[in-house]
């Protein structure tokens, strides 16, 4: 995963979303010779959560949604496409160009965009949600479900995502109750029949949730009201919400672009409202929220921008646009093993070097060194364990990232440990991952638990070392 390691003056894509609309259109205008940056986290994208993926052509067997992802961003970057791990925080249209800036202050232009920022879990809203978030109450069965063995557990919420859900969740769980939010669940008849053939999956439907309740361990019970019946209370260890999502439209609307609801209305090939402006996948709508449909607008998206490009009149001697060869074949480049300056402690090192989608984010990321500075002033010494899987999209994003950080905190202990030593995650009551446990000597003085609160680990961190 590159990194915005030198400065952008001028690039020809801007593509704002690493999901699978935004890597398909990645993989189109790279090839067609465009210089393009992909702004965005693939491993935060819907796909890389969504477990086993059965009805994505050519891949007859079952695959994970987290290594189809990875084969994606590996297909787009073998043809030039550049991944930067940036948050685009503010679109502005600057003449015939775009001004792009990233929450870490850097700015860029572009001569067209691509925005495919998807969509982000939506909440209930239900007293017990906030306060037992990562203590019980998850988003992601993928994730955090295996946590949860041989316990009982409810999904709430409707429709493919939340069957799907409590289907993953009945070959784990001791007992699954399926609370359906709507007057039915809404699933296709295929994931509708193996529910019924589950034989610890309780599905109540037209249910309202009442509450999510728990202690100082975590969740504990869920109230809930199903159709005209009283109020039922279960005993339950999680509860995961599936109500759907909501499209990250913001950056959309502060441009003014035409919207439909919170979805960007769009129309032909992908264009909005604002020329030179193009957006894909589920931040446009539709019921059918599918990779593969995704995967279409992207292309659409990027065959659009193509053509918005030379509309412009552009070429190589006349512009920046050095890279546009229209007509020229491009043959996609061998991976170059890529330099990298120190290395991380031994424990995390181990971990994550066998593995490319480890070492891709690790050798992306660029910590902010005077946070860094300030913990290691504050705190010299200390001792983190880190309890994470391969398969969890959240440890793919953070482990090498504190990977990283341990580079630069000499005297720190790193240890890590897989989700799968159940004894020392129950002793350690870990509820979702990664987590990261900081150690002032033999007393825990914080916790990171799946994604940082204050916007980075280093940030976490510093926030916890200051409380120390």
């Amino acid at each position: 995963m590159a990194n915005l390691h030198e400065p952008l003056d001028l690039i020809d894509v801007a593509i704002i979303g690493a999901g699978p609309a935004g890597l398909a259109a990645g993989l189109y205008t790279a090839r067609a010779g465009l210089k393009t940056v992909i702004f965005g986290d693939p491993y935060q994208s819907q796909l890389a959560k969504a477990g086993v993926v059965e009805n994505y052509l050519t891949y007859a067997e079952p695959l994970q949604g987290l290594a189809l992802i990875e084969k994606m961003v590996a297909h787009a970057t073998q043809w030039g496409a550049q991944l930067a791990d940036e948050e685009i925080r503010q679109i502005a249209r600057a003449d015939n160009l775009f001004d792009l800036s990233t929450a870490r202050g850097e700015s860029c232009r572009a001569y067209t965009v691509i925005l495919a920022m998807g969509a982000r879990y939506r909440k209930l809203g239900v007293t017990g949600e906030e306060t037992y978030y990562g203590r019980g109450v998850s988003y992601c069965t993928l994730c955090d479900g295996p946590l949860f063995k041989g316990r009982p557990i409810a999904i709430a919420g409707f429709g493919n995502e939340a069957a799907a859900a409590a289907l993953r969740m009945s070959s784990i769980a001791s007992r699954v109750d399926l609370i359906a939010t709507k007057a039915r669940l809404g699933a296709d008849t295929l994931l509708q029949e193996r529910l019924d053939e589950a034989e610890n999956v309780h599905q109540f439907n037209n249910a309202q949730l009442l509450e999510i309740a728990g202690d100082v361990k975590g969740v504990s019970a869920v109230r809930f009201q199903p159709g005209a019946h009283g109020p039922i209370a279960r005993d339950v260890n999680a509860v995961f919400i599936e109500v759907g999502t909501m499209p990250a439209s913001a950056v959309a609307a502060d441009l003014g672009i035409e919207l439909e609801g919170q979805f960007i209305k769009v129309r032909g090939a992908q264009e909005t409202s604002l020329p030179g402006i193009f957006a894909a996948g589920d931040i446009t709508g539709g019921k059918a929220r599918q990779a593969v449909i995704a995967v279409g607008d992207g292309t659409r998206a990027a065959i659009g921008a193509i053509d918005y490009i030379k509309s412009l009149g552009l070429s190589s001697a006349k512009s920046k646009l050095l890279s546009i060869q229209w007509g020229a074949s491009k043959q996609a480049q061998p991976a170059v093993e890529k330099r990298v300056e120190g290395q991380p402690a031994g424990a995390l090192n181990e971990y994550i070097r066998h593995d490319d989608g480890f070492r891709r984010t690790y050798e992306a990321y660029r910590p902010d060194l005077n946070l860094i500075r300030s913990v290691r002033e504050r705190l010299p010494a200390a001792r983190v364990v880190t309890i994470s899987a391969s398969w969890c999209p959240d440890c793919r994003r953070n482990v090498p990232r504190m990977a990283r950080l341990a580079e630069h905190l000499p005297e720190w202990q790193f240890e890590i440990y897989p989700r799968e030593d159940e004894a020392r995650a129950q002793a350690l009551n870990i509820k979702a991952i990664p987590t990261f446990i900081v150690y002032q000597g033999e007393q825990e003085i914080g916790r990171i638990i799946e994604n940082p609160s204050f916007g980075s680990l280093e940030a976490d961190l510093a926030e916890i070392v200051a409380h120390a």
